[in-house]
């Protein structure tokens, strides 16, 4: 046994994450392992071994010296700088004959994987020796690195890792580290002996006979050029059940080149595994977040800016995927200018703050949602953003706002309505009352007479303002039907319901523009020209000789009508109010003030515009946009 153990030595020491290194009785240098080499480049040559080390305080040196004079075993923790980053050692410094040995755990650097650092030294075996009088086969190498069976132990009973040696034929445990216990649960003589068949999760038992038939036919590594075999399985401890484990394991050969053994390194990893579960179910959460948010997506940012995740069924629409984003830092994706418009926020997730703020992105408006990942220990390691976009929401409530300001305005002028048409009618009611009692207590024929021409004169007006509120309602609840019908002669037909008015005889009506068809809605057409052509003809100026033209023209399918008068015209300063519901803009006005808001409200519907432009004793001349009939909005509007 005890001549298989000693070609393993310094096979073990450079297999381990651990300093190691031995010296001679008088501190010079005889061995270093390769992770100490890495960590203390040129020790080999130094001058000075332990103030490279570290050791450089008196107490410290006095220790060392009591721990030789006695032989025994010295523990010592030294704060040092190993390759610029500043890092605590702990030294176990034990006497060995004429030899002392020195094993180092850095307790600043618990980041790397020791794992992967056992692998990578493995791979140094296949170093080349060329020049070096070797023939680069690992017997030679073994040959070199042998060593004595006490150094071994020394190494394998202080590293933290499980060391056990396997029967290269049927892999029983032929030897095992004294951490076993502190890892498994079991002692040593509690392994020794036994398979590891009887120890890994029956899931793990194809893998495991795998890796011993590489072993035992003396492969390093699992593939020609690949890197040290890996191995990760389920243990079955002692105490505390199954529980992740990784080994790394290779073939140790005799003089000869046959495998004599088989060295393995095992470390319990459990923690990282779960710890790893944990986090990818925590992923698997916002991916799938991030998948159900309509229209959105969610991001995952470490503290240096980096995307770990990028998930939401917006990336189809921007035709991204979430490769786009992860693994790369948001200075990489976004220009500059952008990024440093992110910075802000991002710089308030990780220190602690929540953030919400909106974000454009090719027209599209998105709102972000951010929050920072604390830690139970109060670090902050990631943050979450949630995006969506809200451009049609946005909207959609710019739309709400307009609707909710024109329901105000109608609720407004509804009021206005039903006071006013209430007033509007009841006046001339009351009066034709009123004139009634009279006439019947009269007999002069001559004060009849006067009281029926003052009826008559009520009832018109009662009838002019119910025929307003009339057109009124029609306008706003008829929907828009449109068919091809002549400017010409709508205009014509209004003119003719309107011969018989006061002065309309001695008022010159004409039409200029093409007798072409136009396809729009007559009825509001009808109400647009009904109420200007009665407007024109109330407030003409009896003192000028009277006229009423109307011109129309077309322009790729819009119509524009102007409608120009010499009559008295609207002072300037009451213009801008003429198109308000019961608005009148002369004191010769007798109507209800509806005329004009029922035109506004007719263009209205046509999806057109009117304007106006008058001087007072000159003429008013209004002015009528009618955009093409696939523009004019069919649907009926209840109300005004």
């Amino acid at each position: 046994m005890e001549d298989k153990l000693t070609a393993t030595f310094k096979h073990l020491s450079d297999l381990s994450e651990e300093l190691h290194l031995v010296l001679g009785r008088n501190m010079e240098f005889v061995f270093a392992n390769k992770a100490l080499l890495d960590r203390i480049p040129g020790i080999e040559n130094s001058t000075s071994i332990l103030k490279s080390l570290g050791i450089i305080d008196n107490y410290a040196l006095d220790a060392i010296n009591d721990c030789l004079n006695n032989n025994e075993t010295l523990d010592l923790r030294v704060d040092i700088s190993l390759s610029e980053e500043p890092t605590s050692i702990q030294w176990k410094i034990v006497p060995l004959n004429d030899s002392i040995t020195l094993i180092g755990k850095d307790l600043g650097n618990k980041e790397g994987s020791e794992g992967e650092k056992f692998a990578q030294a493995i791979k140094e075996f296949n170093i080349d020796q060329t020049g070096k009088g070797y023939s680069g086969h690992l017997t030679d190498i073994q040959r070199v690195l042998s060593e004595e069976v006490d150094k071994f132990k020394l190494i394998s009973e202080n590293v933290s890792d499980i060391v056990c040696l396997h029967d290269p034929h049927d892999a029983r445990y032929l030897y095992v580290s004294p951490s076993c216990k502190t890892v498994t649960g079991y002692i040593p003589e509690e392994m020794e002996g036994r398979s590891p068949y009887d120890f890994f999760h029956p899931d793990m038992i194809r893998a495991l006979e795998e890796d011993h038939k590489k072993r035992e036919a003396g492969e390093i590594t699992d593939a020609p050029s690949g890197p040290p075999p890996k191995m990760i399985y389920l243990f079955n401890t002692k105490e505390r059940g199954f529980r992740w484990m990784e080994s790394h394991s290779r073939p140790v050969f005799d003089k000869d080149g046959n495998v004599v053994l088989i060295l393995s390194t095992s470390r319990d990893i459990h923690e990282r595994i779960e710890a790893e579960k944990e986090k990818e179910r925590y992923f698997n959460y916002y991916r799938t977040l991030g998948n159900n948010i309509p229209n959105g997506a969610v991001f995952m940012i470490d503290k240096d800016y980096n995307y770990l995740i990028a998930e939401g069924e917006e990336f189809e629409k921007l035709e991204r995927t979430s490769e786009y984003y992860v693994g790369k830092n948001a200075r990489d994706i976004y220009s500059p200018d952008r990024f440093n418009r992110l910075a802000p926020y991002f710089e308030k997730l990780f220190n602690g703050e929540s953030v919400s703020f909106e974000w454009d992105f090719n027209e599209d408006d998105y709102i972000f949602l951010g929050r920072p990942c604390i830690e139970q220990d109060g670090t902050i390691s990631a943050a979450i953003l949630l995006t969506q976009n809200i451009t049609e929401s946005k909207s959609q409530a710019n739309k709400l706002k307009l609707a909710l300001a024109e329901l105000e305005a109608k609720n407004f002028e509804l009021d206005s309505f039903v006071y006013r048409t209430s007033h509007d009618l009841r006046s001339p009611l009351a009066s034709v009352l009123g004139l009634v009692e009279i006439m019947l207590k009269e007999s002069d024929i001559n004060d009849l007479h006067d009281c029926a021409r003052r009826i008559k004169g009520s009832v018109e007006r009662l009838d002019t303002t119910v025929a307003s509120i009339l057109e009124y309602s029609r306008n706003g609840n008829i929907n828009i039907e449109e068919r091809e019908v002549s400017i010409e002669n709508i205009w014509t037909q209004c003119l003719d319901t309107h011969r018989n008015m006061p002065n309309a005889a001695d008022i010159d009506f004409s039409f200029e523009g093409e007798s072409q068809l136009i396809k729009t809605d007559p009825f509001r057409l009808s109400i647009i020209f009904n109420n200007l052509i009665s407007n024109a003809i109330k407030y003409c100026d009896p003192n000028k000789k009277s006229f009423v033209k109307l011109s129309a023209k077309q322009d790729n399918g819009s119509l524009q009508l102007t409608l120009e008068d010499n009559g008295i015209g609207i002072p300037e300063d009451l213009q801008p109010n003429v198109f308000d519901m019961f608005y009148r803009a002369s004191i010769l006005s007798h109507g209800a003030g509806l005329g004009l808001y029922i035109v506004k409200k007719a263009v209205d519907k046509l999806g057109g515009k009117i304007s106006l432009n008058s001087k007072q004793g000159i003429g008013t001349t209004f002015t009528i946009h009618i955009p093409p009939n696939s523009k004019v909005d069919k649907k009926r509007i209840s109300g005004i």
